[in-house]
């Protein structure tokens, strides 16, 4: 079974993180400039293709929540965390914001207020370590569950336990991320992407951009991405540069890389999608000299 890669986040890369990691070409440092959810860096920190990282986000707190996991803060967090928890500690939290919001958008409470108590007795029916009080909360949450039938059956989510599981299991993922160990290895950043020093000559950049055209969320959702901005940066960088999107210029920009893939829209609404990887046009002869160097020594080994 694919194991999971960083921590459950909106616009996560963590079902193609391996994919994408194994085509970009190796090197000294990995500049991750849009880190997100951590899933590429994770993946690539196993990899043994580069022996530096450096991740970075506009929320500096996401970066801060990879390097936090990897030394263990989040081990054994299974605390019940209501609608007045989240408002309260969700900006100052980051396992608060991102496991416990919809769709782990990190804005809005995962739970509706007429679900929010039945969740909260199946989410302690589960993680009581005492099993005489997981008995009593069982109990508890059949009778509020036979209360509130109605109220379920009018298309709210139903009953709690799938969806209190996989928040447990998403714990157990960041939890899963002690294995890399070595922070020595980790540099983080947050902030603007153009701050970042790429000092490295033989690092490579790799850029998981808000996609254009889509709905924004975290601090992005805030202000207004400048694609144009953007474009003309990565024109000018000298190390080898990846950017993740569904669609770029193509007089400026080429796709090296691609993968189809369903998107989910709800229950009944589905689109395929055709997620690339692009580089400058720029480029084209430093990627084909990385390409050329990359297959010799997978010759030679």
């Amino acid at each position: 079974m694919a194991r999971n890669y960083g921590f459950p986040y909106k616009g996560s890369k963590n079902f193609i993180a391996k994919n994408i990691v194994d085509f970009l070409p190796a090197g000294g440092t990995l500049y991750d400039l849009f880190c997100g959810g951590c899933a590429i860096t994770d993946r690539a920190m196993e990899s043994g293709k580069w022996e530096r990282f450096v991740i970075n986000d506009l929320n500096p707190q996401l970066p801060l929540f990879f390097a936090d996991a990897i030394q263990g803060k989040f081990r054994n967090r299974t605390e019940w965390i209501s609608r007045e928890d989240f408002k309260r500690l969700s900006d100052s939290d980051p396992l608060v914001r991102y496991l416990w919001s919809f769709g782990n958008n990190g804005r809005d409470y995962l739970y509706s207020p007429e679900n929010e108590r039945i969740k909260g007795l199946a989410h302690r029916m589960l993680t009581d370590p005492d099993w005489r009080e997981r008995w009593a909360w069982y109990l508890k949450f059949m009778r509020a569950l036979k209360d509130n039938l109605g109220v379920l059956d009018k298309g709210e989510n139903h009953v709690g336990d799938l969806e209190n599981l996989e928040r447990l299991q998403n714990l157990e993922r960041l939890q899963n991320l002690e294995r890399l160990q070595n922070l020595e290895r980790l540099e983080t950043l947050g902030g603007d992407y153009r701050n970042v020093p790429l000092n490295d000559p033989t690092g490579v950049v790799y850029c998981d951009i808000p996609y254009k055209g889509t709905n924004p969320y975290g601090k992005q959702a805030k202000g207004k991405f400048d694609y144009e901005a953007f474009y003309e940066w990565t024109e000018r960088q000298e190390l080898p540069v990846f950017i993740s999107e569904y669609g770029m210029p193509e007089d400026r920009f080429v796709s090296v890389w691609e993968r189809h893939k369903i998107c989910s829209f709800g229950t009944n609404k589905s689109l395929m999608r055709v997620e690339h990887l692009y580089i400058p046009k720029s480029q084209v002869g430093l990627f084909e000299r990385l390409k050329e160097r990359q297959n010799k020594e997978l010759k030679l080994a």
